[in-house]
C-alpha cells in the first residue's frame, strides 16, 4: 500500500509508513507501561494495512482515495488498536488529544500570569512574586506543574488529587529538578574548583571562604528545590580561620618590627584573634543579607542550613560562636534589628563535648542564649537516649533491637572526639583527615576506629 499517500497538517504529502504509526503506538503503551509484543505488532500491522479487510484496503476499494488526510489515519489506527490492545487505544486517544490539553493548560499558566501581575503570592515564604525575576520562576512553575500532571502522572493519580487523598507537594520542580541537597562544601572549596570554564583557586584566608562559599551556594541551591544543607561548617571553615589568624599574627609582627619593637605574646594572639573574628562575623553577616535579600535564579530565596557545634578546633568553635553571635545580633539599624530567617542552624549535641565540665560546654550556653533570642537554632542530640522511659513505647524513630537512637549509635560508634575533618598541614596546606569516612546515616560523618 505504498502507493497511498498521507497529507500532513501542514499539506505536504509522505507515504503511508508502518513504521511512523509503530513509534506512535510505542509512546501510548510505553505511558501505560503496556508490553507491545511482535505478535500484536503483526496483527495491528495486518488489520490496519495488510489484510483483504483491513481499513486501508477497505478505503481504497470504496472510495478509490489514493490520499488521507493524517487526521483521518489517526482514527484508523485508533479502530485498529481498539480491536488489539484496547488499552493502549485509550492511552493514543489521550496522546492524541493533546492539543486541546495544552490549550488549556496555557490558559491556566496565563491566569496564574495575569493573578501575579495584579496581587502577591505568598503562598512560599521564602518565595517574593514581587520580584520580577520570581514571577517568571512562578509562570515557568506553574507551566512545569501542568506538564507532570499530563505527562507524568495517571488518571487514578488525578483523581486522588482531585479528590483530596493525596498531595504532591512542589509538583511544579519535579519535571526537571531534584529534592534537597547536602552539599559538600569543604570537599569543593580544597583545591580549588572549575565553575564556569572559570578556575577557582582555594580560599587563602576565612573572608575568602565566606564569599566564595556565598557566590556557590546562591548558584548550586537555584539548580534544585527545597532545603540546601552546608553540614558542620565550623569544621569546613576552621583551617581558613587559622590561616587568617597566622596571616594577622605575621602582619603584625612586621608592622611592630619597623620600629623594632618585639610584640608581647598575649598582645599578638589578641590582635590576631580579634582580626580573624571580624572576619568571620562579617562573613556571616553577609550570608544573613545574601540568603535573605538576594534572590537565587530559581527566583527565591535558598532554604539554606547550616550545621556546627561540635568542632573541638579552637578555630572552629570561633566560627560557631561567631554564628550565634551574629544571629543575636539582628540586622537592621541599630535599635531596630531582628533575627533573619536563613540561614537556618542546627547545633549538632553531644553530652560528652556540651555537658556542664565538658570542653564545649560554653558553646551549648551561647547556643541555648541564641535559641531564647533568635528561635534558632535548632537542636539535633547525636546522644544514645535513656531507653528506661521509651521501653514501652512503639512507633518511635529507634533501633527496634536495641530501642536505642541509630543516629546516636552511630555518631558514637565512630566519633573520635578532637579529630577535625580539616586541618592545617605544616605548609599551612588545607587537608582532609584520613581518619574521616562520610556517612550517610551521621550526621557528622564517622571516622575510623
Amino acid at each position: 500500500m505504498c502507493d497511498i499517500k498521507v497529507r500532513k497538517k501542514d499539506g505536504h504529502l509522505e507515504d503511508l509508513d508502518f513504521e511512523k504509526i509503530k513509534v506512535a503506538v510505542t509512546k501510548s503503551a510505553t505511558r501505560i507501561d503496556y508490553p507491545m509484543t511482535e505478535e500484536k505488532w503483526a496483527k495491528l500491522r495486518d488489520v490496519i494495512m495488510n489484510n483483504e479487510n483491513s481499513y486501508i484496503k477497505k478505503l481504497a476499494k470504496n472510495n478509490d482515495m489514493q490520499v488521507i488526510d493524517v487526521a483521518y489515519l489517526h482514527t484508523i489506527v485508533e479502530s485498529a488498536l481498539n480491536e488489539v490492545a484496547p488499552n493502549v487505544c485509550k492511552s493514543y486517544q489521550n496522546y492524541r488529544n493533546y492539543k486541546k490539553d495544552y490549550a488549556k493548560m496555557m490558559d491556566s499558566v496565563l491566569q496564574s500570569a495575569d493573578a501575579l501581575n495584579y496581587h502577591v503570592d505568598r503562598s512560599n515564604a521564602n518565595t517574593s512574586s514581587a520580584l520580577i525575576s520570581t514571577k517568571r520562576s512562578l509562570i515557568y512553575t506553574a507551566l512545569n506543574k501542568e506538564l507532570y500532571k499530563k505527562m507524568i502522572l495517571s488518571d487514578e493519580e488525578l483523581e486522588a488529587i482531585h479528590d483530596g487523598y493525596i498531595y504532591i507537594h512542589d509538583l511544579g520542580a519535579r519535571m526537571d529538578t531534584y529534592n534537597c541537597c547536602l552539599f559538600d562544601i569543604g570537599a569543593v572549596l580544597k583545591g580549588g574548583f572549575v565553575w564556569e570554564h572559570i578556575d577557582y583557586n582555594e580560599p587563602t584566608e576565612v573572608a575568602s571562604a565566606f564569599a566564595v562559599t556565598n557566590d556557590l551556594v546562591l548558584n548550586t541551591a537555584a539548580q534544585q528545590y527545597g532545603g540546601f544543607t552546608l553540614s558542620e561548617i565550623d569544621s569546613v571553615f576552621a583551617p581558613y580561620a587559622e590561616k587568617s589568624y597566622k596571616k594577622y599574627r605575621q602582619e603584625h609582627i612586621d608592622e611592630l618590627a619597623k620600629y623594632g619593637v618585639t610584640p608581647d605574646p598575649d598582645e599578638l594572639h589578641e590582635y590576631a584573634w580579634e582580626k580573624t573574628k571580624r572576619d568571620i562575623k562579617q562573613g556571616f553577616q553577609g550570608f544573613e543579607h545574601s540568603f535573605n535579600t538576594v534572590a537565587s535564579s530559581r527566583g527565591d530565596f535558598p532554604f539554606v542550613t547550616l550545621t556546627g557545634g561540635c568542632e573541638e578546633n579552637i578555630f572552629g568553635q570561633l566560627v560557631w560562636e561567631c554564628a550565634l553571635e551574629v544571629r543575636m545580633g539582628g540586622q537592621g539599624k541599630k535599635g531596630h534589628k531582628r533575627p533573619a530567617v536563613f540561614p537556618k542552624l542546627v547545633f549538632l549535641y553531644t553530652k560528652d563535648l556540651h555537658a556542664e565540665g565538658k570542653p564545649l560546654h560554653k558553646l551549648f550556653l551561647t547556643g541555648v542564649a541564641c535559641s531564647c533570642k533568635a528561635m534558632y537554632p535548632d537542636w539535633l542530640s547525636l546522644d544514645t537516649p535513656d531507653t528506661s522511659y521509651i521501653n514501652n513505647i512503639d512507633n518511635i524513630i529507634l533501633d527496634d533491637a536495641s530501642k536505642t537512637s541509630v543516629v546516636g549509635n552511630m555518631f558514637h560508634k565512630y566519633h573520635k572526639f578532637g579529630v577535625s575533618r580539616w586541618y592545617l598541614d605544616e605548609n599551612n596546606n588545607v587537608q582532609e583527615n584520613k581518619e574521616w569516612v562520610d556517612s550517610i546515616i551521621s550526621p557528622m560523618g564517622k571516622r575510623k576506629l
